[in-house]
């Protein structure tokens, strides 16, 4: 099918699920076919697999029920990335020392000992981040980074299968 659709060197080729029932290998090979033609090619890729689109597209667009809610989403790049401190000690002055960063976006207690800070897009605050955890006693148990996914962003601008039901219901 793909053959069929670049033979006659088309502007735009429009693949609907070009992955879907395949095996590994041929899945590989699929994407590597579909990244090859891109620099020449304008692909749309139309699919439900949003690890596909992350893994094979530069960009998104997310429609839902026929309208765009998303659009030129960078799969490259996240929009912005957020770290998950585990820690020994009174998270309530740690969180006013990170808070006071002009870098942080949002800082909050989650779980027993874990602090969630939001840096701001295009930075990096992890060296600062451990730096100021053991600068300031605190034993630091886990520091992991975490960045948004498409299926992040997806659920974000989509909301949960309950708010959608609620607005068809509405629509009707």
């Amino acid at each position: 099918g793909i053959a069929q659709a670049i033979i006659h060197d088309p502007p735009v080729i429009i693949l609907d699920e070009p992955t879907v029932g395949l095996d590994p290998k041929q899945i590989i090979e699929v994407r590597n076919l579909i990244k090859s033609l891109a620099g020449e090619h304008t692909i749309i890729l139309s699919t439900h697999i949003l690890p596909e689109v992350s893994i094979t597209c530069d960009r998104a667009t997310i429609i839902n029920r026929g309208r765009i809610v998303a659009n030129n989403i960078t799969t490259a790049t996240p929009a912005s990335s957020s770290y998950e401190i585990e820690i020994e000690g009174d998270r309530d002055s740690l969180l006013e020392i990170v808070q006071q960063l002009p870098q942080v976006e949002q800082a909050a207690k989650v779980g027993d000992n874990l602090l969630k800070i939001v840096g701001q897009v295009g930075t990096n605050l992890g060296a600062e981040l451990a730096r100021i955890v053991v600068n300031n006693g605190y034993n630091l148990l886990e520091m992991r980074r975490t960045r948004k996914t498409l299926e992040d962003i997806f659920l974000e601008v989509i909301g949960s299968g309950e708010s959608n039901q609620q607005e068809e219901r509405h629509d009707q």
